[in-house]
């Protein structure tokens, strides 16, 4: 949450101290987190669905409002596919500089994505003025990869290169060690690229 300047409650004026507001709700889970970030005082999500039954079983959707009308449908658009494609990263990122959750919140929070994901997301460059993030390690492609079937994405995709990704030790470290590393079981090094 942003600090902001303290409100005597007897008379309405300003105490000069500044203070960080308490979340809005004590509990939250996934689904009320959707409908906090807004894009024009519009949410930017209605809400997500997970799949039950057939081929996608398991898989989240995410409901957006789409107005071919509204002039801020495609910036609505690209915030989407911007978050879509760095979930875990963008929503570590928004809990924590934006909403100011604690670390066991978000850790719990986390927990609805994928381990890999969520163990980089901490590691993740947050810009607040256009609210986007720099992941580190994966990124998910799968709207562009997809575009083709929908019919509303007009952008025009870029070629597919080949990425390499380089961690510094300490980043490297980081993953092994939440992913139970021991090199006397494992193959590689921790320096490796």
């Amino acid at each position: 949450m942003a600090e902001i300047e303290e409100i005597n409650p007897e008379d309405g004026t300003p105490t000069g101290n500044i203070i960080t507001p308490p979340p809005p709700y004590k509990n939250t889970t996934l689904r009320r987190e959707l409908a906090g970030p807004m894009l024009n005082n519009q949410p930017l999500f209605y809400t997500g669905v997970v799949t039950a039954v057939g081929s996608d079983t398991g898989i989240s959707r995410l409901v957006y409002p789409y107005n071919p009308k509204d002039p801020a449908n495609s910036e609505r658009q690209k915030r989407v596919r911007h978050i879509a494609g760095n979930m875990a990263a963008w929503w570590y990122c928004y809990w924590t500089h934006v909403m100011g959750y604690s670390e066991s919140t978000v850790k719990r929070l986390l927990n609805s994505f994928y381990f890999d994901r969520a163990v980089m997301a901490p590691e993740a460059q947050w810009d607040p003025e256009r609210m986007e993030v720099k992941a580190t390690g994966h990124v998910d492609n799968y709207i562009e990869e997809n575009a083709e079937w929908d019919p509303f994405y007009s952008d025009i995709k870029e070629p597919n290169n080949k990425v390499e990704i380089t961690f510094d030790d300490d980043t490297r470290m980081t993953l092994m060690n939440a992913v139970n590393y021991k090199p006397d079981r494992s193959i590689g090094e921790a320096n490796s690229r």
